[in-house]
């Protein structure tokens, strides 16, 4: 009995080792858009979402009543200092406004959607 309870103690050890590397550290934080929006070709209508940020996947996810709503792959880029709140970063377009980036309150970095060739900054 005693080297199963050890062979189950070491099992959770390694999984949550495991669990840590695969998923990487995930930032989310709540978000209210006062205008439509378009990310990764997904409109987003004015209201309140969560966004979700996973450096180990480097994708932002758009999240709705519990419900992914759009993704798009990202990448982290330095401030110049820590945000005060969290910021919604957009351009307005021939098409629309454009969500093109989020920083998360209390960080260093600028989680920037990654639009093909053009250059995504505000």
């Amino acid at each position: 009995m005693k080297y199963f309870v050890s062979r189950i103690a070491v099992t959770l050890a390694v999984l949550a080792m495991v669990t840590t590397v695969t998923f990487g550290k995930t930032r989310r934080d709540t978000v209210t858009l006062t205008e439509s929006v378009t990310i990764n070709g997904t409109l987003l209508k004015s209201g309140t979402y969560d966004v979700s940020f996973n450096d180990q996947t480097n994708e932002l996810a758009i999240i709705r009543n519990g419900k992914v709503v759009a993704k798009a792959a990202a990448k982290s880029e330095q401030r110049d200092k820590k945000a005060s709140q969290t910021e919604v970063k957009t351009v307005t377009t021939s098409g629309g406004i454009v969500l093109i980036g989020v920083a998360f309150s209390g960080t260093d970095k600028n989680i920037m959607v990654e639009r093909g060739g053009e250059a995504a900054r505000n």
